[in-house]
């Protein structure tokens, strides 16, 4: 019975498709956040299909390049098992 709930939970889960979150025509609603030492630029350009974000950066040691932007997107309630 397990195994049957958790089929049909995650056929639920499975079932709502796939969600387009940004199709990068306005970079600018993105925004940068570099740790100390690293430099980040965010830019639209070209992609394969359409728009695309680009990130220059450089890093002088280690870090991270972040790339940050506020979203509307409803996620689902964690099932159970996680």
């Amino acid at each position: 019975m397990t195994g049957l709930l958790l089929l049909v939970l995650t056929q639920a889960a499975v079932s709502a498709g796939p969600v387009l979150v940004d199709d990068f025509e306005r970079a600018e609603t993105w925004s940068a956040h570099p740790a100390d030492g690293v430099r980040l630029t965010l830019a639209g350009d070209r992609g394969k299909t359409g728009r695309a974000l680009r990130l220059d950066f450089a890093f002088s040691g280690g870090g991270y390049a972040i790339a940050r932007r506020a979203t509307a997107i409803e996620l689902p309630a964690m099932m159970p098992w996680m």
